[in-house]
């Protein structure tokens, strides 16, 4: 199957108001879930703990979009409600015209790989909630598959970006400064 007959078939189980509704939910409303979800993953280690992996996921936000936003310009794939006879948008349209790659998915995937790398357990909750974004964009209309597989990979290698960058800082703050 190619991403046109992918996407058809996935907005085809939203026809009904009940399952619309659920898609406009996972699409547009979950990903601010993942702001007390973040808040209450930093509850349960020390403190310190907490405030490294916030900046982390804050940082991997940042890298992912900002990353997303670049390519996004660069590929200019057109949403899929604008040429793809069939697919509707069930949101307002986006104000990005740019469909690759999807930057909620990006954004999710970043916090799910940085709270995964941080507290595993709760890593596995979170890439749940990413997972669920990712299709709610496709359901709404408004992404390919692809373009939700490649915000996916390039959340997720944000996070491990950032990880990496802090260790490297951590290694060069140690180390004497010599004159």
């Amino acid at each position: 199957m190619n991403d046109v007959a992918i996407l058809r078939e996935i907005q085809s189980w939203f026809l009904t108001p009940g399952m619309r509704v659920l898609a406009i939910i996972l699409a547009r409303w979950l990903i601010f879930f993942f702001v007390p979800f973040v808040a209450v993953a930093g509850l349960f280690k020390k403190a310190s703990g907490a405030r490294r992996m916030a900046y982390e996921v804050a940082w991997s936000c940042l890298v992912g979009f900002s990353c997303s936003m670049i390519i996004g310009r660069l590929v200019t794939r057109v949403r899929p409600f604008r040429v793809v006879e069939g697919i509707t948008a069930l949101i307002p349209p986006p104000y990005s015209v740019h469909s690759f790659p999807s930057s909620h998915t990006t954004i999710a995937f970043a916090i799910a790989m940085s709270l995964a790398l941080a507290r595993p357990r709760l890593g596995v909750v979170a890439f749940i909630m990413a997972g669920l974004v990712g299709f709610g964009r496709m359901a709404v209309g408004v992404h390919y598959p692809t373009d939700v597989l490649a915000g996916a990979l390039l959340g997720m290698c944000s996070a491990l970006l950032v990880r990496a960058a802090y260790r490297v800082w951590l290694r060069w703050e140690k180390k004497p400064l010599v004159h």
